[in-house]
């Protein structure tokens, strides 16, 4: 049986599934052991009621069948959840031992394997309860049960008898119990604390990214009219230095910069619609790859760009994110201001990932650029925003991000994207609709 595909914890559902998960196999786990013990007792010719034992191992294996079914569902779960199976598993204990000894039974230890379970999964006032119905069990089994005195019996040549040989194989059983289930399923908790914390984590950046989207917004907004002026202007400069052809040449890169800063703007503006409108075209991966280059082209032209690209399907289609064609050339601009003369740029695609691969020939610090992933930081040549938007925005896509120095010289930028999240943004499920395939 496979049980998990995928083994994310990102929520608290996640904890609960993989605790009812723990809580199954380790009732397996019971089950063989008991089956097991039941036969060693018949081969030492020790009288047991057979009936009722075997009734107490189906009615386990029952409510075993039960959790299999709510796991195999993907049906909610709750704490309560968690708190009936063991009050069930205690229930069964206390059915078993009636009929064999009661309190007297050398596996009466097996109360404190839910008892434990509890205490790492549950609230206080659920274990409370469950403690509650284990402590009225045990009493009652001291008042009410069918004794069994040859497990008093000393059998071969062992100085102790069955039953003390009982304890100590319980003792053996309990510890392997509690230190293999209980402390995995300790472990799936701190899991959870931990990916609660990068949760918190990632809404801190969202809402730095909200603001600092605002103000994009509005400095966009605000820069159609001095822009709009300027054109105006440089149109004028045209009839007024018609017979100067060197100050025209000047004038016209002036005004294909006001032109591309337009365009920029009203990319911006569609963009900003697409988003509120949850709008998003689908483009072949070599579109969307070769729209970025030309793009980044048009802005460096003074820098020569190697651009190598290997794809496994390049007609493939994805989603097009004009958030995502930017944080690409926020690190090829990362490149050219390093290196103003060369930059090589390499795509590969395999079954999962897009990789990007992006290298400058500049002095910089591998070590320094992997910081200034988590923070904007102060630039001489620009907002000093460009590395850490990149990293937000390839954080979405659940991509891989790293600078790593070049063994000659230059620094090399990689960034591993899962294809899948290309596809869809929407698929990101943590489970499978089954929980066995």
């Amino acid at each position: 049986m496979q049980f998990f595909i995928e083994n994310k914890l990102t929520s608290a559902r996640g904890a609960l599934f993989e605790n009812l998960k723990r809580i199954f196999l380790l009732r397996v786990v019971i089950i063989v052991f008991l089956i097991l013990s039941l036969i060693g007792l018949r081969y030492l010719n020790i009288p047991l009621p057979l009936h009722s034992i075997l009734l107490a191992l189906f009615l386990m294996a029952l409510l075993n069948g039960w959790t299999y079914s709510k796991l195999n569902r993907g049906t909610p779960l709750s704490d309560k959840t968690i708190l009936s199976q063991l009050v069930l598993d205690v229930s069964v204990l206390t059915f078993m031992f009636y009929f064999i000894g009661g309190y007297g039974n050398p596996f009466i230890w097996m109360y404190l394997i839910p008892i434990t379970i509890g205490a790492v999964s549950l609230k206080k006032s659920y274990l409370w309860f469950l403690t509650s119905v284990s402590f009225v069990s045990y009493t009652a089994l001291i008042f009410f049960n069918r004794p069994i005195s040859h497990l008093h019996m000393h059998e071969f040549e062992f100085k102790y008898d069955i039953h003390s040989l009982g304890m100590w194989l319980g003792f053996i059983v309990s510890a392997a119990v509690i230190t293999i289930f209980v402390s995995r399923i300790g472990q799936n908790l701190r899991d959870q604390d931990r990916l609660i914390a990068n949760a918190r984590e990632k809404v801190l950046e969202s809402e730095r990214m909200l603001a600092l989207g605002a103000v994009s917004t509005s400095t966009a907004h605000e820069l159609g009219t001095p822009l709009a002026t300027m054109a105006v202007i440089t149109k004028d400069f045209e009839h007024l230095l018609a017979k100067d052809k060197n100050a025209l040449k000047k004038l016209s890169i002036l005004t294909s910069q006001i032109k591309r800063c337009k365009e920029i703007l009203a990319t911006l503006s569609s963009a900003s619609q697409d988003i509120r409108q949850k709008k998003m075209a689908k483009i072949t991966i070599n579109q969307f790859i070769s729209e970025v280059v030309d793009r980044w082209r048009d802005t460096r032209l003074s820098t020569q760009l190697s651009f190598k690209k290997t794809y496994l399907n390049k007609n493939l289609k994805i989603n097009y994110d004009r958030a995502l064609s930017q944080a690409i050339q926020n690190l090829l601009d990362n490149a050219a201001d390093a290196s103003e003369d060369k930059v090589d740029f390499s795509i590969e695609t395999n079954k999962q990932y897009l990789s990007l691969i992006i290298r400058d020939y500049g002095n910089g610090n591998a070590t320094y650029l992997n910081q200034s992933m988590y923070q904007p930081q102060t630039s001489s040549k620009g907002l000093g925003l460009g590395v850490y938007l990149s990293k937000t925005i390839f954080d979405l896509y659940e991509g891989s991000f790293e600078f790593n120095a070049h063994s000659n010289r230059g620094i090399i930028a990689t960034v591993k994207i899962p294809i899948k999240r290309l596809i869809d943004l929407k698929n990101n499920e943590c489970y499978p609709r089954n929980f066995i395939s």
